[in-house]
Order: C-alpha cells, then sequence, then structure tokens
C-alpha cells in the first residue's frame, strides 16, 4: 500500500511532539506514536518509519491517520472498545444453579455431559457455566482443560 497521508507539521505541533518523544517519564506508546508522526514528517516511506519507530506499518497508517483526524491530543489517548462478552444473566445463573443442584455430582464431572447439560438445558455456553460453577466452589471437574471448546 502506498503512503496515502502526508503530514505536515506546524511548529506548535513539532515542538510538542519532540517534548514528548524526549520525555522519558512518558509511555512507551506515545513515545513511538509521536515519533511516528516526525518521522513521516520528514517524508520518509512508512517501511522506513516503521522500521525507525520500532512499530507495524499498519500501526504506521493507524497514526497518521488518527494524527491527521485530531491533532497530537489523538495520539496521547486511545479509543474506548466495546466490551468483549456481556456477563450472564441473573435468569441463566439461576437456571444453571437449580439444574446444578438437581443433578448428581457424579453425571456432571463428566465432561460430555457437563457440556450437554448446560448447552440443553442451561441455555448457555459451557465455559461460562464452568466458570460460574468453579466461582461458586461447587465440586464438578478439576480443569477447565476437561471441557471441549
Amino acid at each position: 500500500m502506498a503512503q496515502i497521508v502526508s503530514i505536515i507539521l506546524n511548529a506548535v505541533d513539532r515542538k510538542r511532539l519532540e517534548e514528548i518523544a524526549g520525555d522519558r517519564s512518558r509511555l512507551l506508546k506515545h513515545i513511538q506514536r509521536a515519533n511516528i508522526i516526525l518521522l513521516s514528517a520528514c517524508r520518509l516511506s512508512v517501511l522506513d518509519v516503521a522500521r525507525r519507530a520500532g512499530v507495524s506499518r499498519p500501526a504506521v497508517w493507524r497514526w497518521q491517520q488518527r494524527y491527521g483526524e485530531e491533532g497530537v491530543d489523538g495520539l496521547l489517548r486511545d479509543k474506548t472498545r466495546k466490551p468483549g462478552r456481556a456477563p450472564l444473566s441473573t435468569e441463566i445463573v439461576a437456571k444453571v444453579l437449580v439444574l446444578t443442584e438437581k443433578t448428581r455430582v457424579c453425571q456432571l464431572s463428566e465432561p460430555n455431559y457437563l457440556e450437554y447439560f448446560v448447552r440443553m438445558k442451561a441455555g448457555t455456553r459451557p465455559r461460562l457455566a464452568f466458570s460460574l460453577l468453579l466461582q461458586l466452589r461447587f465440586p464438578i471437574l478439576e480443569r477447565p482443560s476437561q471441557l471441549r471448546p
């Protein structure tokens, strides 16, 4: 991919980026981002900027674009992300607990039965139910590796 972004720094931004890059008490990621923009302003290729800054080429493209959109302040903060998985609802937790109390422990110790039990009757993923039961110190499997993903 050819370099699409052409970085032009004004004196204020250049001074601020040089201060960030030279400040050893800053986070490494802020120093790297400042270096990416300073090197990009010198009209180096993306590959050279990536090598000198110690980052990947996609990282160079990402921070060039972020600087173009938000300026120096955009380099100093991370964007928020959507959380990975939603926690189990109280209905499902209650359902798992009720079903496990009704089922004999020896049956739950068999990985295939536990997987079937959780998927079909509780309506959730086996790993989530397993971690829930472990948190509640329910005597079932010793290792999560016994469960299939």
